[in-house]
């Protein structure tokens, strides 16, 4: 079933693929399938299809799959090949290790210097890891942090509490833990390095950009507005050959839709603070990363912005679930 658990009931998760990722009629296709219990994992040519999911009891939705048993390859009427099957047990005690944490299976993007991990925490929190680099984004007690490692960098998009909260940040800080954030946010923080919309800093061999974060139209009163031009940051930063994007909590400004060559980019979309999910995919089509996460997206629909990209083109949404519990 594309990648999904196609046995599963209607409606439960894993029974469809999270996108749809199948090569041509004719072409080689590449599963990777982790499981552990009755939770199941899938990656259908690189691209996740299937999310920490149970796989039902097909023959008896009522209690679990069987904890042993043979390993059916089957086709349903057309033809169909396999070649380069490999089969590895994990034991219970690598099991143990592997956690489950509700967050969702991290992705991953070849770099140069050694593979991107990109894992989505909550909201407005994710973490990036380069080449023994960890990159922590808005922490906040809202996030699911068992099992990470204390990262290297933490970023601070804004002053607002679901992307400042300077406990979280004390928390899961080490002492060499270095917070970039806006001088808006820097009386709360312990020592950051502070900058400003426009600068360019080098943090640890990683080349940081300050980009404007604002809302053009929306406010609280007329005449005001949520995020004021020069407050706080989104970040453009370039690890392993590849820019990624965090753009904060903004609207689709002339600064966002200017930004070049950007391989990974994070946009907002929940009102009243940013922008609908139409709104966010005009402005993404105009700056047109190659990837895109919708993110921050609270009280929205990210399917929504997904269809008004568009999956035809050169742009890959990946839709995830920021809001897992």
């Amino acid at each position: 079933g594309s990648g999904g658990l196609w046995n599963n009931s209607p409606g439960a998760p894993g029974k469809d693929p999270l996108v749809l990722a199948d090569k041509p009629f004719g072409e080689w296709n590449h599963f990777r399938i982790l499981m552990v219990g009755d939770r199941v994992t899938v990656w259908l040519n690189d691209k996740l299809t299937v999310d920490n999911a149970v796989l039902e009891n097909y023959y008896d939705r009522k209690t679990p799959i069987p904890a042993r048993g043979p390993i059916e390859l089957q086709t349903h009427g057309s033809e169909i090949r396999w070649r380069n099957i490999f089969v590895r047990e994990i034991g219970p005690a690598e099991a143990k290790n592997i956690p489950d944490s509700g967050r969702p299976t991290p992705d991953v993007l070849a770099a140069t210097g050694g593979d991107i991990t990109i894992a989505p925490i909550n909201h407005a929190t994710l973490e990036l890891t380069w080449n023994h680099h960890v990159i922590l984004v808005d922490p906040t007690s809202q996030g699911n942090y068992a099992g990470l490692t204390s990262p290297d960098i933490i970023l601070v998009t804004d002053i607002h509490g679901d992307h400042l909260d300077p406990a979280t940040i004390a928390k899961v800080s080490k002492a060499s833990t270095k917070i970039v954030a806006p001088a808006a946010a820097a009386p709360k923080l312990e020592s950051p390095i502070v900058m400003a919309n426009g600068e360019t800093k080098t943090v640890d061999t990683i080349t940081i950009e300050a980009i404007p974060m604002y809302n053009l139209t929306r406010g609280p009163a007329p005449g005001q507005f949520f995020h004021e031009k020069g407050r706080g940051n989104g970040y453009v930063l370039t690890l392993g050959g590849k820019r990624i994007y965090i753009a904060g909590d903004t609207e689709g400004t002339p600064e966002m839709r200017a930004l070049k060559n950007i391989d990974v980019a994070f946009v907002p979309m929940n009102l009243p603070y940013t922008m609908t999910p139409l709104e966010a995919a005009d402005a993404v089509k105009a700056f047109a990363p190659k990837i895109v996460y919708p993110y921050h997206y609270r009280g929205s629909d990210p399917a929504e912005f997904a269809k008004a990209v568009g999956t035809g083109g050169k742009i890959d949404v990946r839709l995830r679930d920021w809001y897992a519990k």
